[in-house]
This record gives structure tokens, C-alpha cells and sequence, in this order.
């Protein structure tokens, strides 16, 4: 009787969380022409709209640790979390010698409030069905927002420039991809009846949202992670359709001047208007690392503040002085936090996911969970090299991220609960 009642409660946590999910992840776009607020009076609606969200939720799930603190898998929840909350607080704690505190607090609480959000995500995730209703939500939402994307910027992608308005498009590449890795990795593992409806809809959508926005390394990284799962899906269609297309394009070569342009027509699309000097420092992205790593080394301890790469938060990069990210998951923590920060990170990510790794080779239902999890944190690591991932902004990628991380570690309070009960 105990345990339906506690049943029902984390039932109406779930629909919390969602709810939260659903708010941070479709109020994730920005003013066009805005750039970071460097002070409080910089703030637009929309961006008091997200803060207003970001201190709800946090609250929120406070409030639901708090409720369920006693059940034995928050208790393991709670344990396997604890160097996440140590690294959320050193991000606060960097704000004191940040040299813009307004950004470096505004992010810093969103770090606490992911990292609250992975603990409660491993709380109200008891079952597979669970896990269902959780990533059908995350392809919902990632959906919702790629196609209002493409809708707002219909007039861009039809003169052939790149989808800019209230969203950067590596951003919108990295969201839609997230969303197809999802949902091809739902369809193959697990086999759910929403994954076969949405597969052709959903697939387009997200396939369509990556190609517009033309971000070489999201396009490179997703290929690798995504002709897999679509050789598993359709190991006999996807190579007879491979090969006539390719028997198609050699046939016409010779007749079809749209045929024989193709090599400079996929040459300009991932060119973008770039020179090759501009391909060779990756979209200017070494001009950054460079700064990046320069100002990592005058702070290697404690960084200059979460969110920033330099002691004053600005620096001179692509002919202007501007704040600026590192266009790298690592050197952003490096910089920012320094090496303390790094290694809170690395542990938390570490104490999280290396339980989970064990199941890999199980014959257990825990193995899906497991090879999907490895799946995402794979990309997301090697993403990481060329963007922020799952560093930032709020969207639906970084939601994704932390979700993934709370459902890994609830994997293992749901075994390790078991374990103490027998």
C-alpha cells in the first residue's frame, strides 16, 4: 500500500518534470541581433521569460527532492549526484572573481538547476514506461521547436542562407540532431509503437532542420552516430537504395548538366561562401582556442569565472572586442572553472555513467538503457570538440543531456535498492 502511494506520487513528479522540460526547452530561442546581457538592465522579455522559468524550476525541484528524500532510490539518487552539485557549486562559487558576475551567475544557476534536474530525473524514473513517456517528450518538444525554427526562417532557407533568427544554426543543427538520434535509437532498441508513427515525419523534419543549417561538425559527428542505427533499422533498404541512387547520378553524369554540377554544388553547400583558409581554422573556431588556451594558463587553477574565457569577459577575436564562448566544451570548462572545475566535471560524469557501463554486456533489459545512454554521451563528447553540446544554452539538446544522465544513474538506484532489499 506504501509503495502504490509513493507510486502515485512520483507519477505527478513525472508530469512536473515534463511539464519543466516542455518550458525550458521550447523558451530556448533568443531576440534576433541579441547577444549575451552584460548587465541586468540588458535583459529583454524573452530573456526574463527564461530566468523566471530557470528559478521556477529550480524551486520546483527542490521541492521534490524534498518530498521524496526518504525513499531509498533518492537517497542512492542523492549519493550518486553529489560531485554534480559540487561542480554546479564551484560554478557559483567562480562568479566571485568573474569578470562579468551577471553572466557567470545567470549560467552558474542554470548548472544547479541541471544538475537538480538530473537528480530528480533519476527519481520519478522507475520503470520502462517510464523512460518511454520521458524520451517520446523530448522527440515531442525537439520537434515542436525545429518545425516552428524552420517555419520562422522559411524566408532564409529559400534564398539559400542559413536559418538565423532566434537561434544560432549550430545550435538548431545540434537540437535537431539530438532529436533523430532519439528517435532512431528509441525505434531500435525498444521498438515503441509512437517511435514506428513519428520515423518518416519526425525523421524529415530533423534531417531537414541539420541540412538548413549547414554546421559541418554537427553534420560529421550525427553521421557517424546515425548510419548505424539506420543500417540496423533497414540493413537490406538503406544499401539498395544507396547504390541506385549512386547508379542514378553515374548514368546522368554525362547528360545532366544539373548531374554534372553536383560535386561544386555539394562543395558550395559545405563551403557556405568560406574560403579554404576559413575551412582550415575550422570556421575561425582556432582563433578562440588560442585565446582559450592563452587564458586558461594565466588561471589553471580556478579560471576566470563559468561562462567566461578571459579575466575582464571580453576579448579582441574576429576583428571586434566581444564576449565570447570557446566553441569547445573542454577549454569553456578549462578556462572558465580551470582545473578544479575540470576534474568535478570528469568525476561527475564519471561516478554517474561508469556503474552503467557493467550492463553493457548483460543479457538484461538494462542493456538497452545502457547502450542508449553510452550512445548520446558519445556524440555529445565528440561534439564537444567543435561546440559547446551539452554545455549551453538551455535548448533541447542540453535538456537531453542531463536527462540522460539522471536515467543512467537511476538505473543503478533502482538495482542497488533491489539489492538491499533482498
Amino acid at each position: 500500500m506504501r509503495r502504490e502511494k509513493a507510486r502515485e506520487g512520483i507519477s505527478s513528479h513525472l508530469n512536473v518534470l515534463l511539464l519543466l522540460c516542455w518550458l525550458l526547452a521550447e523558451i530556448s530561442f533568443s531576440q534576433p541581433g541579441r547577444s549575451a546581457a552584460l548587465d541586468v538592465g540588458g535583459l529583454d522579455a524573452l530573456a526574463l521569460a527564461k530566468l523566471a522559468i530557470r528559478l521556477i524550476t529550480i524551486a520546483a525541484f527542490s521541492v521534490i527532492i524534498l518530498r521524496t528524500h526518504t525513499l531509498p532510490r533518492a537517497t542512492v539518487m542523492l549519493y550518486r549526484c553529489t560531485p554534480l552539485l559540487i561542480f554546479a557549486a564551484w560554478t557559483v562559487t567562480t562568479c566571485l572573481w568573474s569578470g562579468l558576475k551577471t553572466v557567470s551567475l545567470g549560467h552558474a544557476l542554470e548548472c544547479v538547476m541541471l544538475a537538480l534536474l538530473t537528480i530528480v530525473a533519476g527519481i520519478v524514473c522507475w520503470t520502462e514506461h517510464d523512460l518511454e513517456i520521458v524520451l517520446c517528450n523530448v522527440v515531442l518538444m525537439t520537434l515542436a521547436l525545429m518545425l516552428a525554427m524552420l517555419v520562422i526562417n522559411a524566408d532564409l532557407i529559400a534564398t539559400g542562407l542559413r536559418p538565423a533568427k532566434y537561434m544560432q544554426p549550430n545550435n538548431m543543427a545540434g537540437v535537431a540532431a539530438c532529436g533523430l538520434i532519439t528517435l532512431l535509437a528509441s525505434r531500435l532498441l525498444w521498438g515503441w509503437r509512437w517511435t514506428h508513427k513519428l520515423l518518416w515525419p519526425a525523421g524529415l523534419i530533423f534531417a531537414t532542420a541539420i541540412i538548413t543549417a549547414r554546421s559541418r561538425s554537427v553534420l560529421i559527428v550525427t553521421s557517424v552516430a546515425v548510419l548505424p542505427l539506420l543500417w540496423s533499422l533497414g540493413r537490406k533498404t538503406i544499401p539498395v537504395v544507396v547504390v541506385a541512387v549512386m547508379g542514378l547520378v553515374a548514368a546522368g553524369w554525362p547528360y545532366s548538366q544539373t548531374v554534372s554540377n553536383l560535386p561544386q554544388s555539394v562543395e558550395s553547400y559545405l563551403m557556405r561562401g568560406q574560403t579554404m583558409e576559413d575551412a582550415y581554422t575550422v570556421s575561425g573556431r582556432t582563433e578562440v582556442w588560442d585565446i582559450a588556451i592563452k587564458s586558461f594558463l594565466e588561471s589553471p587553477l580556478f579560471g576566470h569565472g563559468y561562462y567566461l574565457m578571459t579575466s575582464t569577459g571580453t576579448m579582441y577575436v574576429w576583428g571586434a572586442q566581444r564576449w565570447q564562448t570557446a566553441h569547445n566544451i573542454y577549454l569553456h570548462v578549462l578556462s572558465g572553472t580551470g582545473l578544479i572545475g575540470f576534474f568535478l566535471l570528469a568525476w561527475a560524469l564519471f561516478f554517474v555513467l561508469s556503474p552503467l557501463a557493467r550492463y553493457l554486456k548483460a543479457r538484461t533489459r538494462v542493456r538497452k538503457v545502457a547502450l542508449f545512454v553510452f550512445l548520446l554521451v558519445a556524440w555529445y563528447l565528440a561534439l564537444g570538440f567543435f561546440e559547446l553540446s551539452f554545455g549551453g544554452p538551455i535548448d533541447p539538446e542540453v535538456v537531453l543531456f542531463f536527462l540522460i544522465l539522471g536515467i543512467a544513474a537511476g538505473q543503478i538506484a533502482t538495482h542497488e535498492t533491489k539489492a538491499a532489499r533482498l
